[in-house]
């Protein structure tokens, strides 16, 4: 494991992470494909500067030096794989969906664990989560070694099991972990991918004429507080004068998150230095996996939003599953990201309305 970087140069989000097949075969150790998004830099910073991936959510820290696969063999800058694969809505094959039932998918969750011998056995509670039975589904990494005389077990190494069992109607996996060179006690994490049945939908309820007040010197940019915001009713002064033509609606919809929504001034305007009344609808999210169009119970259907993509894909969120999760006014996601797995199959039943033509008869 590398030592812990002596420079923080940003932040990011871990979507999801999984074992590399080809690259660790290319590279002849355990390659992990760390899915991000929500990137901050500090300075000029971008990802081109990036060295190593450091996370001190647990302790020990995990730490992981950047694959060849992923640096550019000229500049030897960091690059992201797949950059334009990274929007957390996909759309199904019809439209107009009329609702969803007994979606099924893959998703990532981490377990700790202690050895028994050169074995650990993980367990989910869980009705709706079953582990599945490859041993590349599970990353293994070791967070303390407790006899770690007898074997070459080092606290940060990182890799898949021998072979998986799983046993209680596939609720119990066992990893067997002999070749890793870990030892009877050590301490690891496993990240899972596991397979949910069914699926949880969030709902979208609406919270409808919520205001806000500015100071005297609103600027150009005014932050309402409140993410998925889709509508303003009016922006006024104290007297009445109805400055809506001065801000433009950012609604803080992303490519793979919800943030915080913003009135932006529109170029060519001067920013009021007046306190003004804001009027505005949001939705409030609830708790779960994902938006379909039964997410959106409490509107007509017509008035369901759609969202334009940074590369300018158009996505009518009625005809898609929306896994993006939320973030809070201080900054953090009030329902932690489903960790779904990218580019894995998903199973969903859903009812849609068929096209139709009518004739109308003069005579």
């Amino acid at each position: 494991m590398p030592d812990e970087p002596s420079t923080q140069i940003g932040t990011a989000t871990v979507r999801a992470i999984e074992y590399d097949v080809a690259q660790s075969a290319t590279e002849g150790e355990t390659v992990i494909r760390i899915h991000l998004f929500n990137f901050e830099f500090t300075g000029s910073n971008t990802v081109a500067d990036v060295k190593t991936i450091y996370s001190d959510v647990d302790s020990p820290a995990f730490a992981g030096e950047i694959a060849d696969a992923s640096i550019d063999s000229v500049t030897s800058d960091t690059v992201l794989q797949e950059a334009s694969d990274d929007v957390s809505i996909y759309s199904f094959p019809f439209s107009e969906i009329d609702s969803v039932s007994n979606v099924a998918f893959n998703f990532i969750k981490k377990y700790d664990a202690v050895l028994s011998g050169t074995e650990i056995a993980i367990t989910t509670p869980i009705a709706s989560e079953q582990f599945r039975d490859e041993a590349i589904d599970f990353i293994v990494y070791v967070t303390n070694v407790v006899n770690g005389s007898t074997n070459a077990s080092v606290i940060g190494d990182a890799f898949i099991p021998d072979s998986v069992t799983l046993s209680s109607a596939n609720k119990t996996a066992t990893l067997d972990l002999a070749s890793a060179g870990v030892n009877d006690s050590d301490e690891v994490s496993v990240y899972a991918v596991m397979f949910k049945s069914p699926g949880t939908i969030k709902n979208k309820t609406p919270v409808v004429n919520a205001t806000l007040t500015t100071s005297a010197t609103p600027g150009s940019t005014i932050n309402l507080g409140f993410a998925d915001v889709y509508q303003i009713s009016s922006i006024v002064d104290g007297d009445g004068n109805n400055y809506a033509a001065y801000y433009d609606l950012d609604t803080g919809q992303r490519d793979t998150y919800y943030d915080i929504a913003t009135l932006n001034l529109v170029p060519g305007r001067t920013a009021p230095e007046v306190e003004l009344t804001i009027t505005f609808s949001y939705f409030n999210h609830g708790s779960g996996d994902f938006f379909v169009a039964d997410s959106y119970d409490a509107i007509s259907y017509e008035n369901i939003p759609t969202y334009t993509s940074e590369s300018g894909v158009e996505y009518r969120l009625a005809d898609s599953m929306d896994f993006r999760p939320i973030i809070n006014s201080s900054g953090g996601f009030t329902n932690s990201p489903v960790a779904f797995v990218p580019d894995s199959e998903a199973i969903v039943d859903f009812d849609h309305y068929l096209p139709r033509i009518d004739r109308v008869c003069v005579s």
